[in-house]
């Protein structure tokens, strides 16, 4: 403020504070496309239902948002390395899952994520992060939320599995 004078300084502040804005309205967009592309496609064509989505994906950037503040992390560098971590937790154990053969449904796969999500936040919440970091207890979760799923599931599960040679072939490309 000393070097610039109050105008200008106001001016790069709206300016880093529009870029921000700009962004989570691009993030906000991109979830509620996703959602209603790819997890649901019936609703696509539903204006209704995709404002409905779009509310609601509004709505969790603020509670996620809020819960960030409220938590103490004022550091962006804290909240990017949690959503990494997040991602981490979410993505992994449903990419290792998917490329051993086995197809887990939109439900099986939702379930697993916020397993996930729900097991790293829980984690950075009570403090355990500075002993393993956030993503550990994420995939663990997903994990166990993925052999409960194929557990109760009424179609038998080894007929979802990968044969033999899909497996060795997996693991021989996988480790060269």
């Amino acid at each position: 403020m000393d070097v610039l004078g109050p105008f200008w300084v106001g001016l790069i502040l709206a300016s880093i504070f529009a870029a921000t804005m700009s962004t989570a309205d691009s993030q906000v967009l991109a979830c509620t496309a996703a959602i209603t592309d790819d997890l649901f496609p019936e609703w696509s064509t539903n204006h209704k239902k995709t404002k409905i989505t779009t509310m609601v994906m509004a709505f969790v950037a603020t509670c996620l948002s809020l819960g960030a503040y409220f938590t103490g992390n004022n550091s962006v560098f804290s909240l990017v390395v949690l959503a990494v971590y997040g991602l981490g937790g979410m993505f992994i154990p449903l990419i290792i899952v998917r490329m051993s053969g086995f197809k887990p449904s939109t439900q099986h796969s939702m379930v697993m994520m916020t397993a996930a999500l729900v097991a790293v936040i829980t984690w950075r919440l009570l403090g355990l992060n500075v002993h393993i970091f956030e993503s550990v207890p994420g995939m663990g979760a997903a994990f166990i939320a993925h052999f409960i799923m194929v557990l109760k599931d009424k179609d038998p599960w080894l007929g979802k599995l990968p044969s033999q040679e899909k497996l060795v072939h997996w693991v021989l490309e996988f480790y060269s």
